[in-house]
């Protein structure tokens, strides 16, 4: 039964991929951020804006443009942290570099008798089930910018999602890529340096902080 579990979960009948973000249930408001205005900037420098991967010939299309996701995943982080969002020169300026999904090694998986019974009681009942490994990568670079247009942080920042046995659609991609998104946001914000470039530049200048790239463990 565990092969019904990709199939029901990532139903491959999703006209776009849903990519959304939530902050972590343990993120909690910081005091030194409180009466700081940020306002964030997104830019998607992805050769191809249109697509997330492809499906055999078919692309992969999202159902919202990812440079208006990304921004949206920054600003509720943000004001779940008790920052203002604004249209404030002390801003966070990121370039999207890639935001993408790849089904690998395609499995045509015969279900079982018992299998078959269960496919037709949820009414998805199918000859064959296609299956794939499954990789899901953004990768942006952060930028902090103070009032006076300083450069005050930056950083690179990669997130990863893998599934060993996932259905080939645009639902499973969307979860994919969701996953990655969250892991590369909390990577990024459980970095000390970014919150201090975010709350000491409105109290006094702020020496450039450059933080190492940083991947998601494998």
């Amino acid at each position: 039964m565990l092969l019904l579990l990709p199939l029901v979960g990532c139903r491959p009948d999703d006209e776009h991929a849903k990519i959304s973000y939530r902050p972590a249930p343990s993120t909690r408001r910081l005091p030194s951020a409180m009466g700081v205005d940020i306002c964030v900037d997104v830019i998607d420098l992805r050769d191809d804006q249109e697509s997330l991967g492809y499906i055999g010939p078919d692309k992969i299309l999202p159902k919202y443009r990812i440079n208006h996701i990304i921004r949206k995943a920054f600003e509720k982080e943000l004001k779940t942290r008790g920052f203002n969002i604004c249209g404030n020169p002390h801003r966070i300026e990121v370039e999207i570099h890639k935001c993408y999904v790849e089904f690998q090694d395609v499995k045509m998986t015969e279900p079982q008798d018992n299998d078959l019974a269960v496919l037709d009681v949820l009414g998805i009942l199918t000859p064959t089930m296609p299956q794939a490994k499954v990789d899901a990568e953004v990768k942006f670079n952060v930028r902090v910018y103070s009032r006076k247009n300083e450069l005050i942080y930056a950083k690179e920042i990669c997130g990863e999602a893998k599934d060993s046995l996932g259905s080939m659609g645009n639902r499973c991609a969307g979860k994919l890529l969701t996953a990655a998104l969250f892991q590369g946001m909390q990577i990024l914000f459980h970095d000390p340096m970014l919150l201090q470039s975010l709350t000491e530049s409105e109290k006094k200048p702020s020496r450039f902080q450059q933080s190492p790239p940083q991947r998601a463990l494998r």
